[in-house]
């Protein structure tokens, strides 16, 4: 029998506090306190403590940051989690940059400088009609003081990073099931720069290649005894973009440290610092993509345009080729970490991210955005990047997947062939 989550109530807040803002706060404080050794708990505002008067503004956001920082909270005691000290709330109110302004503010020039596809196009409508009363609306209730308010719908669209968020949460709870109480394995294939324009021009074709270019090489190189000698089950997950928004195609596989034995009748656990060899790993992973491009063109299933038209000679298509094989190809693999509670935590950063987020842009300012990015070769310092508002909307649409397009997916013992009724 689950215990009955403690009360959780807010003191000393005593200045004028928008609702909208109140609710922020509500949410933020219950992912903090979750993670903390009280994490059977929800957040019940004391609203006879607290004034609350409704502000009419397009949409207030809380410094999450600054109030982590800053709100103290002691352990649980005679059933209450107490938060110890609120300063100003309006402290951690920020200006809201988000998206979609960017999309709304350049539409009408972006429109007329671009062609778009379906996907592209369906997408960009969705962002700006977001969370507006173009998609209808419901009413939300607060589950103390019983105060309505009207909350318009979402679009629902993958691409949209306010919606991405929830769908992410409910996608993670339905995995923690399946994961194994074993440590796990970050491993990353990225397709080198050479590529990029022919996966624009071609984006379901080579994205599926890579998937399968992937899968079998981990499959093959785990199943043979001189590496592991067992079958892998693992999750791949693909991104296409680099921290500038520039095309930067890649999968994220988290894999469990081990494998099923032959006859499926043991767990076959690999070594503790060390997963499968990366040099075996990269040099199968480059031929056996390069043999299913080189299919694809032999199948006549590649489109060529612009710089990449005189691919279309089979006599350049092979020299393409020989350079991509002469290339040394980027594989990483992350030593074995953790066990499940850490992998739902891991997951949350990659199965249900954009391109980029909300909480990224800095500044919108005369048709110019400013957004943070991570410098790898920086030791990952946090930089500003500007840009001007079209340039920005097309470095975020080339990360638009075909309609129909599954980037989460799952091989070898993991994937949904294998599994039976009874194991679930």
């Amino acid at each position: 029998m689950v215990d009955a989550p403690s009360p959780v109530v807010l003191e000393g807040v005593a200045e004028v506090v928008p609702i909208g803002v109140l609710h922020a706060i509500r949410v933020e404080l219950t992912k903090h306190i979750s993670e903390s050794p009280a994490n059977r708990v929800t957040i019940r505002f004391a609203c006879v403590n607290v004034k609350i008067r409704i502000v009419h503004a397009v949409i207030r956001m809380v410094n999450i940051d600054r109030l982590r920082r800053d709100v103290q909270i002691t352990e649980p005691n005679g059933g209450h989690v107490r938060i110890e000290s609120l300063p100003k709330v309006s402290a951690y109110l920020v200006k809201p940059f988000q998206l979609r302004y960017i999309l709304i503010s350049a539409y009408p020039v972006f429109l007329s400088q671009s062609r778009l596809s379906a996907p592209q196009l369906r997408a960009f409508r969705d962002i700006c009609a977001c969370r507006t009363a173009a998609l209808g609306s419901h009413i939300e209730q607060c589950d103390n003081c019983s105060r309505q308010t009207i909350a318009y719908d979402s679009c629902r669209n993958r691409h949209c990073p306010k919606c991405q968020s929830s769908a992410g949460d409910k996608w993670l709870l339905a995995r923690s099931a399946e994961l194994l109480p074993v440590p796990y394995s970050h491993v990353v294939f990225t397709l080198p720069g050479e590529l990029s324009e022919l996966a624009l021009q071609n984006r379901r074709i080579v994205y599926n290649i890579l998937f399968r270019a992937v899968s079998e090489t981990l499959l093959t190189i785990a199943a043979d005894p001189r590496h592991l000698g067992a079958q892998l089950g693992f999750l791949a997950v693909l991104h296409t973009w680099s921290q500038k928004l520039l095309h930067h195609p890649h999968l994220h596989c988290l894999i469990p440290a081990g494998g099923l034995s032959p006859d499926r009748s043991r767990w076959v656990r690999s070594r503790r610092r060390f997963f499968l060899p990366i040099a075996v790993l990269r040099k199968m992973f480059r031929g056996k993509f390069l043999s299913l491009l080189a299919a694809a063109f032999r199948n006549e299933q590649l489109r060529f345009s612009g710089r990449r038209t005189h691919l279309a000679a089979a006599n350049a298509f092979d020299r393409f080729l020989r350079q991509l094989r002469g290339k040394t190809w980027v594989v990483y693999a992350k030593r074995p970490f953790g066990g499940p509670e850490h992998v739902i935590k891991y997951l949350a950063r990659y199965t249900h991210r954009v391109a980029i987020s909300n909480g990224r842009l800095t500044e919108i300012k005369d048709h110019q955005v400013t957004f943070r990015w991570r410098d790898s070769a920086d030791s990952n310092q946090q930089k500003l990047m500007t840009l001007d508002a079209v340039s920005f909307i097309g470095r975020f649409l080339l990360h638009i997947l075909p309609s129909g397009f599954v980037k989460i997916r799952h091989f070898g013992f993991m994937a949904n062939r294998r599994i039976t009724p009874d194991e679930h």
